[in-house]
């Protein structure tokens, strides 16, 4: 069982009218339920937040006031599977105006060139409110597909 705390920032990166970023500080218990003989694991990490700054960036205008509603400020990220294979996560999140779900799928693979660099075949579905901080309070609904070189370990995320 670990507990993380800390403090957030996001922002999307653009200027002027269109600048938005946000602050929150959050607490997530984890707990991780590993078996050595099969070298399974799943992780339960529930995480709770509250919102510190939700101005613009720029001219500190509450366009991004009602993040929450759509955010919401608490959700569960579960995750299965083994480390060196295939590891199922799933996050869920609740808020006023709906309910947002991204389930992730990664495998490990192995190939014959750059053996210090891992890489993982990396499949994504996502139905989610709030995936952009400027159009927060539209749903995004994504068959994504890709690779990645970073896939969280079970005991950062």
């Amino acid at each position: 069982m670990f507990f993380k705390f800390g403090v957030r920032h996001e922002s999307n990166g653009l200027s002027g009218a269109t600048s938005r970023g946000t602050n929150t500080i959050y607490l997530e218990p984890i707990a991780i339920f590993y078996k050595v003989s099969d070298k399974y694991g799943i992780r339960v990490t529930p995480r709770v937040w509250v919102y510190v700054d939700n101005a613009s960036q720029e001219n500190g205008d509450q366009e991004n006031g009602n993040l929450s509603d759509y955010r919401g400020c608490y959700s569960l990220n579960l995750k299965f599977g083994r480390p060196t294979g295939i590891v199922l996560t799933t996050d869920i999140e609740w808020a006023r105006r709906g309910g947002s779900l991204e389930v992730d799928l990664t495998y490990q693979l192995k190939l014959r060139f750059a053996n210090n660099l891992r890489r993982y075949l990396h499949t994504q579905y996502t139905n989610v409110l709030a995936e952009t901080l400027i159009d927060f309070r539209d749903r995004t609904k994504a068959f994504r597909v890709g690779f990645s070189v970073v896939r969280w370990n079970w005991v950062s995320c």
